[in-house]
C-alpha cells in the first residue's frame, strides 16, 4: 500500500534530485553510473543520503552537490531538513523500510527498482533459481530510470580519490604484483587462511594482501610464511587500497566491495565465490565490451546459496564453499591474464 501512495506523478521539470543510497563500500561504487548519467543527462543538483562511514565515497564524486547524512540526526530532523531542500525527485536506491518512510514523508515523486527479493529467497530457501540471468542490479537500476529518459552511457563503475589523497610509497611497488582481498563484511564469504597457503605459491607475481583491522593477523601470518608477500605493516585507508589495486595485474578477491573497486579500475578479476552467487546480479560490473573477470564455485554443493548476503560462520560447519575451492590456482590465472 505505501508503495503504490510513493508513486507519485512526476510533472514537472527535474532540477534536484535525492538519490538514497545508505551502505555499503560495494554498494555505493555500484551507484555510481547511476549518479554520473542522471547528472550528465539532466544537470541536476545531484543530493545524496547516506551513512556517515560512506559519506566521502560520495563526497569526492564530482557528480555529486551535497551529501546528507542519515544517522546522524533524529528521523523528524532529517525529514524537515531534506523537505527544505525542495526536491523534484526522489531516486530510492536502497529501497528499505527506512527508505520507503522517507519518500512518504517527503512526499515527492520518487522512482526505485525491483530488488527482487521474493526470488533470492526462493533461491536461498528452496533453491529454485527464478532469478533474471546475466541482468546486473545496476542494469536493474536503469531499467526503472527509463521512465525519466536516463539511458546507461556503458562506461562502468568509477571511484573517486579525497582531494588531498597522497599515494602510499612501497618500493615493491615499482615493479608488477597482484592484489589479494582478506576481508568481507561476512566471514563466509572470506577466503580462508588455508586457501590462500596454497594459492600464494603458485601465483605468477608478488602479492600485496589488502583488508580491514580484523584481517591484520591473517595478513601478518601470510606475510611471515610466504616470501612473495609483499609486507605493508598496518592496513591503509581504502584510498590506500584502491591506489594498491588500481595498479595491480589483476586481483584475487571474494564478493565484496574491493571486487566491485577493483571493476571501477577496469581491472582483470578472479572472483572467488562462497555462500553467495553471481545469480544475485552482483558481479563485477565493467564497461561495455570490456568484462574481464572470472568466477569460481564450488557448485556441486546443495546448500548454496545459504544466504545473499552471510553468516559469521557457516550454518553447516563445513565452509565448503570456500574450502572446496581447486587447490591448483594457475590454470585459472592464466586465463585471466594470458600469461
Amino acid at each position: 500500500m505505501l508503495q503504490e501512495l510513493l508513486k507519485i506523478k512526476i510533472s514537472k521539470a527535474v532540477n534536484k534530485i535525492l538519490i538514497i543510497r545508505y551502505s555499503s563500500i560495494g554498494d555505493v561504487i555500484l551507484t555510481s553510473p547511476v549518479v554520473r548519467c542522471i547528472k550528465q543527462q539532466t544537470n541536476a543538483e545531484i543530493h545524496i543520503l547516506t551513512k556517515s562511514n560512506f559519506a566521502s565515497l560520495f563526497e569526492s564524486n564530482p557528480h555529486v552537490t551535497k551529501v546528507h547524512l542519515s544517522n546522524e540526526q533524529s528521523f523528524s530532523k532529517m525529514i524537515k531538513n531534506l523537505k527544505n531542500e525542495n526536491f523534484d525527485l526522489i531516486v530510492d536506491l536502497h529501497k528499505n523500510a527506512k527508505s520507503l518512510l522517507t519518500r512518504f514523508f517527503l512526499w515527492r515523486p520518487a522512482i526505485s527498482f525491483d530488488k527482487l527479493n521474493f526470488r533470492k529467497w526462493l533461491f536461498v530457501l528452496f533453491k529454485i533459481n527464478k532469478l533474471p540471468q546475466n541482468i546486473h542490479l545496476v542494469d536493474r537500476y536503469f531499467q526503472s530510470l527509463k521512465k525519466i529518459n536516463i539511458t546507461n552511457d556503458d562506461i562502468g563503475l568509477e571511484y573517486f580519490y579525497k582531494s588531498n589523497f597522497i599515494p602510499p610509497r612501497l618500493e615493491a611497488l615499482n615493479s608488477k604484483y597482484c592484489v589479494g582481498v582478506l576481508g568481507a563484511a561476512h566471514n563466509t564469504k572470506m577466503i580462508p587462511i588455508e586457501k590462500w597457503n596454497q594459492w600464494i605459491p603458485q601465483l605468477p607475481y608478488p602479492i600485496l594482501l589488502v583488508g580491514g583491522k580484523k584481517e591484520q593477523l591473517i595478513q601478518a601470518t601470510l606475510t611471515q610464511l610466504h616470501k612473495n608477500v609483499i609486507p605493508i605493516g598496518k592496513f591503509k585507508t581504502l584510498d590506500d587500497t584502491a591506489h594498491f589495486i588500481q595498479h595491480a595485474e589483476f586481483v584475487i578477491t571474494p564478493d565484496t566491495g574491493m571486487m566491485h573497486l577493483a571493476a571501477a579500475f577496469q581491472k582483470k578479476i578472479l572472483a572467488i565465490w562462497g555462500n553467495t552467487t553471481p545469480s544475485f546480479g552482483m558481479y563485477p560490473y565493467f564497461a561495455k565490451n570490456k568484462s574481464q573477470y572470472i568466477s569460481s564455485e564450488v557448485n556441486e554443493l546443495n546448500c548454496r546459496p545459504c544466504s545473499k548476503l552471510g553468516y559469521n560462520k557457516c550454518p553447516k560447519g563445513h565452509h565448503s564453499c570456500m574450502l572446496k575451492q581447486p587447490n591448483e590456482l594457475s590454470s585459472l590465472i592464466k586465463k585471466i591474464t594470458g600469461l
